[in-house]
């Protein structure tokens, strides 16, 4: 249940750099896994000081035991997060989490069962977001339809809910994860041989259109693209962590100190997507070799 309390701004700033601070940080999480510098699990979580609710994942025993328990604290903490909001950041944050979600989503979609789709993180009372999707069954249209959701959510039209920072920097940031990870699902169509339905360089145009990203930026972006479609081809069976490594980073630099909560709240959300990611790859090969 959402509370009624409403943080201050700088309030919600600090309560998101706390979080980003918490271990084990995806920084870190991220070194091992792309070092391949696997440790036991408790000696994991103790080396790093983890959050305490991460201890729990101790009491696992499986490996599939392991990832629900992963799934359910993260859960929990985005709950958290969320029930401190106002708005409009709360619909900022809960459209923002269909990203969690859209593999799941898309697979309903080719597979004709949606809307019945068992997300983790999205509330399934939006999926009608997406529904128009069900007609092409491409997943750049999810992509699209995120981003269109995204903008939505802050162009809210009373006096009293007026957005009053500018989301020109977080839009960056969204064009980024947006781009690479659509780059990493041509790469993966590449792979099986089967053709994509867009081009990726119209693909960028119709993302730096919609977000109004300018030509400097937008050949940026598109370069990075480029970089990391050779990192794919190379190096398929990371190509979730180099697209973490790559694209948070890349937000941190643009988010990490500005004055402004939408840009932390893009930056914690974008961290906490790539994090359970990440620990999902390190987790299980500590647990296993424990």
């Amino acid at each position: 249940m959402k509370t009624q309390y409403k943080m201050s701004r700088e309030s919600i700033k600090s309560v998101i750099i706390t979080y980003l601070d918490k271990n084990p940080k995806l920084e870190e999480a991220l070194q091992i896994a792309l070092e391949n510098r696997f440790i036991d699990l408790p000696s994991m979580l103790t080396r790093y000081n983890s959050r305490t609710e991460y201890m729990n994942l101790l009491s696992a025993k499986t490996v599939e035991e392991l990832d629900k328990n992963l799934v359910e604290l993260t859960k929990n903490e985005l709950s958290y997060i969320y029930n401190l909001l106002p708005q409009p950041y709360e619909n900022f944050f809960k459209f923002f989490l269909a990203f969690y979600d859209l593999d799941r989503i898309h697979q309903a979609i080719i597979s004709n069962k949606f809307p019945n789709v068992a997300t983790t993180f999205f509330n399934p009372e939006y999926l009608n977001v997406y529904s128009h999707c069900t007609k092409e069954k491409t997943y750049d249209c999810l992509l699209q339809s995120f981003i269109q959701s995204i903008k939505t959510s802050l162009e809210v039209s009373t006096p009293q809910k007026i957005f009053e920072e500018d989301p020109s920097k977080a839009f960056q940031c969204i064009a980024l994860l947006v781009a690479i990870n659509y780059a990493k699902h041509t790469s993966n169509l590449e792979r099986l041989g089967i053709a994509f339905s867009h081009s990726l360089k119209d693909f960028l145009k119709q993302i730096t259109s919609n977000l109004k990203i300018d030509g400097m930026l937008s050949y940026m972006l598109e370069s990075s693209v480029n970089h990391m479609i050779s990192i794919f081809r190379s190096q398929p069976s990371k190509s979730t962590l180099h697209e973490a490594n790559y694209v948070y980073y890349k937000c941190r630099d643009i988010l990490l100190f500005s004055p402004q909560v939408i840009d932390l709240l893009t930056l914690y959300l974008v961290n906490r997507y790539y994090e359970i990611r990440v620990l999902r790859y390190v987790f299980p090969v500590s647990w296993v070799i424990k």
